[in-house]
């Protein structure tokens, strides 16, 4: 099996996207991304799609993500036009923007990868025509935008890409909020705690609200997140913390409190041992 790494594509170390448009009329030979996320909208015609175990029916409007380490193929594609945006998963979401409390965005590019190599998931995100060609006006001038040398390009695809990948995740939202799967309810338990992770949530009440037994969520979100619910809180309220200390107005130990720690040495010691400097030096560093 063939594997790829993004800078195949790129030829650049630190450039995270890369973007093309692509035609099949025959079979494309099974491969895995080592580093790498891609994001798929069927532009026409029509192919099997095989991700690991599992064949799915694709066709013009499909739009899907394969993650990293995940093998796929396409076969019996009639002309097949569609376009591959490749991209880094951390590089591009590392700022931890707001996305990442948009419900439609942990099921579309997270979830549903994950859930698509266990079992025979089908609910993928299908365009209407009218969101299709909102869809493919954005692609045209990604597509442009990579294919020129212009200053701040860098800049212009990862804001165009971020463009993208919100107007997704939205539609992913409201078109999957009467579907009976567990995508969802998985979804928005994430979302719940992207939102209150200074407060003291269980991993059997998250666990419950999304539908699943304790063990079974937190291997879910291991596999998916690459981390324990609980060290996912965690680097919330430390991402959150360091946000606040930049801020003059915020002495050490209100941010503390802000963030969910109700004893400030406990705080110290859990900052200190996550971004290897106390508050007080992280302060000194950074604060403006």
């Amino acid at each position: 099996m063939r594997i790829y790494r993004l800078r195949e594509f790129t030829n650049e170390e630190d450039f995270p996207i890369f973007v093309q448009y692509g035609y099949h009329n025959d079979d494309f030979v099974t491969h895995m991304h080592e580093d790498f996320s891609e994001l798929v909208i069927i532009l026409e015609g029509h192919a099997m799609h095989r991700v690991g175990e599992e064949s799915f029916y694709i066709k013009k409007g499909d739009v899907f993500v394969i993650n990293e380490n995940t093998s796929h193929s396409f076969y019996d594609a009639k002309e097949l036009r569609l376009c591959n945006i490749m991209f880094s998963m951390k590089k591009i979401f590392q700022g931890r923007y707001d996305i990442t409390q948009c419900a439609g965005f942990h099921a579309l590019f997270l979830l549903e990868p994950y859930h698509v190599q266990k079992e025979h998931f089908t609910s993928r995100l299908l365009l209407n025509e009218k969101e299709f060609l909102e869809l493919k006006y954005h692609l045209d001038e990604m597509l442009e935008e990579y294919q020129q040398d212009r200053q701040g390009k860098m800049t212009m695809l990862q804001v165009q890409f971020l463009y993208v990948a919100t107007f997704l995740s939205r539609l992913y939202d409201s078109s999957q909020k009467e579907q009976s799967d567990k995508i969802m309810p998985l979804a928005n338990t994430i979302v719940y705690m992207e939102q209150h992770f200074n407060e003291n949530l269980s991993v059997e009440s998250l666990a419950a609200s999304a539908g699943y037994s304790a063990r079974h969520f937190t291997r879910i979100f291991k596999e998916t997140y690459h981390d324990t619910p609980s060290d996912y809180m965690m680097t919330l309220r430390i991402e959150k913390a360091c946000y606040l200390l930049k801020k003059s107005k915020y002495q050490i130990s209100e941010v503390a409190r802000l963030c969910g720690y109700d004893n400030a040495n406990y705080f110290w010691r859990i900052f200190k041992k996550r971004k290897g400097m106390s508050p007080s030096e992280y302060i000194a560093c950074y604060r403006i």
